[in-house]
Order: C-alpha cells, then sequence, then structure tokens
C-alpha cells in the first residue's frame, strides 16, 4: 500500500484512477491515466474512463523506484497464487490479485492514519 499512497500523495491521483491504474500506463518515468476504476450504485465496480479526460502525469525518480520495487514484490505475490491472479494488468491490487475495492482502501488509510498519529504522539511525550 505504500507506492499507492505515495502516489496519491504525490501526484493528486484520484482513488478510482489509482486502482484502474495499469502496468502498462507507466512508462519513462509518466503515467498516462486512461481509465479508473467505478463503483455502481448496487456495490459492482468496473474499469472505465476517469472523470475528466485522460492526462499524463510525469513522476520523480524516487515514485519511479519505489513502483519498480512495488512490481517486483507483486511478480513474487503472482507466483504464490499462481492461476488465481485476477488482474495481472494492474498496478494495485489485493494479495491474491483482486480489486480493491474503494471503502476498503478508505479503512487501510483511516488505520495508517490512526497508528502514525498515535506513533508520533507517544514519540513527543516520550
Amino acid at each position: 500500500m505504500y507506492a499507492l499512497f505515495r502516489l496519491a500523495i504525490t501526484t493528486g491521483m484520484r482513488q478510482g484512477e489509482l486502482l484502474g491504474l495499469r502496468w502498462e500506463d507507466i512508462a519513462d518515468r509518466r503515467i498516462r491515466i486512461r481509465q479508473a476504476l467505478h463503483r455502481t450504485q448496487d456495490g459492482h465496480l468496473y474499469l472505465g474512463e476517469p472523470e475528466g479526460s485522460t492526462r499524463t502525469i510525469s513522476i520523480g525518480v524516487g515514485d519511479h523506484r519505489i513502483l519498480d520495487e512495488h512490481r517486483r514484490k507483486q511478480a513474487e505475490e503472482k507466483l504464490q497464487y499462481a492461476g488465481s491472479w485476477a488482474h495481472p494488468e494492474l498496478v494495485f491490487v489485493t494479495r491474491i490479485g483482486t480489486w480493491i475495492r474503494p471503502r476498503n482502501l478508505l479503512r487501510q488509510f483511516k488505520q495508517l492514519a490512526r497508528s502514525t498519529i498515535y506513533d508520533t504522539l507517544l514519540r513527543q511525550l516520550c
């Protein structure tokens, strides 16, 4: 999740754009936003056009390095779950290769924010 949250902060990409990002859309330190993960009223997920229009975002060397490391780790996970990896083209998926539900991503972000805040408070108090 580090790579996802880092890109969210450094690029300003929307949640659906991050969750719909494909490896083929990353090249030469640029990200081309061509699709996003959307949720219907009844909760079904689908990939479609991003809000607004397609665009290209430049990323720094640090972000590129983080994405390379993320890709390496994801390749190891794919080997572990061979045959059941649902979306090998996507950059950000669950540990078994399925879509990350937006609600679950928000839950993870809140947990991270809470743990970081508490950790910071504890350091300040000690």
